[in-house]
């Protein structure tokens, strides 16, 4: 119990002794009163003593600007919100889920764009067979090289298909494992359902 209390004390140098003496005093009692044994006990409850001493200074300042506010007091507390926003697996779950979201988003776009383009490519295709077709009747040559561009099209097109669809596995087997992973460390052991899982 001291050496949790004493490192929180540590965190909290910016406040005055007074201040400081009474939050230690407030959480000694407490942890009395909880019957916490060890200091893994207190971290499972309160979390580590630098994650409990920005939420109390954050505390402490939002109850400061209320007295008296300036700017700076109010840069400092927004820090310290965000600062504690990035410690909360929430909000890491969250921007995980952002980035995997617009990832997929351009994805998706990608996709359509490359669908469009293969699109075009066999109206291209169909457009210089049907003209090499033609014009067999007049220019053999002329006639041979428009069906071979149209093969060259559709074989193109076939080549790119075969890339997409690897490629779409490749990210779609990714995507899922990223997700599986999230799945497990932030909502699975976070909730405490991890081993009922199993």
């Amino acid at each position: 119990m001291e050496e949790y209390l004493n490192e929180l004390n540590s965190y909290l140098i910016t406040m005055r002794p007074d201040e400081r003496k009474e939050i230690i005093d407030y959480y000694s009692e407490y942890i009395l009163d909880a019957q916490f044994m060890t200091k893994e006990d207190m971290i499972e409850h309160f979390g580590t003593p630098k994650e409990l001493a920005k939420i109390i200074l954050t505390d402490h300042q939002l109850k400061a600007v209320n007295t008296n506010f300036s700017f700076k007091q109010m840069f400092i507390i927004m820090k310290n919100v965000f600062l504690l926003l990035l410690q909360s697996s929430v909000f890491k779950l969250m921007m995980m889920s952002i980035v995997v979201f617009l990832l997929g988003l351009a994805f998706i776009s990608i996709s359509f764009i490359a669908l469009y383009i293969l699109m075009i490519l066999w109206v291209v295709g169909a457009i210089a067979g049907y003209i090499g077709i033609g014009v067999i009747a007049q220019s053999l040559i002329t006639a041979m090289t428009y069906i071979g561009i149209s093969l060259m099209i559709f074989g193109l097109s076939w080549v790119i298909v075969q890339i997409a669809n690897r490629l779409i596995q490749w990210v779609g087997k990714h995507i899922v494992y990223y997700l599986s992973n999230i799945f497990n460390k932030y909502l699975l052991k976070g909730e405490g359902l991890y081993d009922k899982a199993i």
